[in-house]
């Protein structure tokens, strides 16, 4: 414990995550283009996924659309685009670098990959705030859907969501330490969140052995909380009297506990068979 709380230890720590979000930043800058049009992109993907399967009126063909349920679903999809960044962000990362060759080097940081990866972290997600934001705002002019912002109780329950989030995203970056190339195993993972968690469908209306699984995953919780106080307009203490902050506490940290432990254990076995710097 001393030794992490070292001053000069803090100081290193605090560059090096400096140092990511800072190059989070510089790439994003610097492939600008295909940021837009990933914006373009998921925002077709919305309106195109609502709205094909709403009704049409016999007047004009103009859609009929329930504004509370759209809501709900703009939360659920808005949400469901930062897990789809979070859950892959590091195996993403993992992969590619050590493509290019420089994953071994990254490796020997004094800081150590975790501290390499909060870094990547922290500055994904000032990224995907700034980007999905504006995809929402988007979406709120077009549809003309009402939803509430409470900044301190929604911030709270967001950061606590991707937590979890990210703790998932530790699991995968490990196993990429391993086996380098999990592009198909976590795109699975992360399109089920669109279905699990509740994002466009009810999970009460699965079967109740795959409910319980659902409630699970750490988006599904946050999930229900962020429709609470967005789309129902409750206050903050209703859910935290309720225990659901509690649940979504823990799921967190859960899942970060074990992301956090799984990494180390991967990274240990990759640096004893030496495959670091193999692709």
């Amino acid at each position: 414990m001393s030794r992490w709380l070292n001053p000069k230890r803090v100081v290193d720590i605090g560059y090096v995550i400096y140092g990511e979000v800072l190059r989070e930043f510089i790439t994003t800058r610097r492939y600008f283009l295909e940021a837009i049009s990933g914006l373009i992109m998921v925002y077709i993907l919305f309106m195109g996924f609502f709205f094909a399967g709403q009704g049409f009126t016999s007047h004009g063909g103009l859609p009929t659309l329930d504004r509370t349920d759209l809501a709900h679903r703009t939360v659920g999809f808005i949400l469901w685009l930062f897990a789809l960044n979070s859950v892959g962000h590091f195996s993403n990362a993992i992969r590619d670098e050590s493509h290019i060759g420089i994953m071994e080097q990254v490796a020997l940081s004094p800081c150590g990959l975790i501290v390499d990866m909060c870094g990547r972290a922290i500055g994904k997600t000032i990224i995907d705030t700034v980007m999905i934001g504006l995809v929402l705002v988007t979406i709120i002019v077009t549809t003309h859907i009402s939803l509430s912002f409470p900044v301190l109780s929604v911030g709270f329950v967001f950061i606590l969501t991707l937590v979890g989030l990210y703790g998932l995203g530790f699991f995968f970056g490990g196993l990429a330490l391993i086996y380098k190339r999990l592009g198909s195993i976590t795109i699975v993972v992360r399109f089920a969140f669109l279905i699990l968690t509740g994002a466009i469908t009810p999970i009460e209306n699965f079967p109740k052995w795959l409910q319980l699984i659902c409630k699970t995953l750490p988006m599904t919780e946050g999930l229900k909380i962020l429709r609470v106080l967005m789309v129902e307009r409750k206050p903050f203490w209703s859910v935290v009297g309720n225990g659901q902050i509690g649940l979504l506490v823990v799921n967190s940290a859960i899942y970060m506990i074990v992301g956090l432990v799984s990494f180390k254990y991967f990274e240990n076995v990759a640096r004893d068979r030496g495959l670091l710097g193999v692709y």
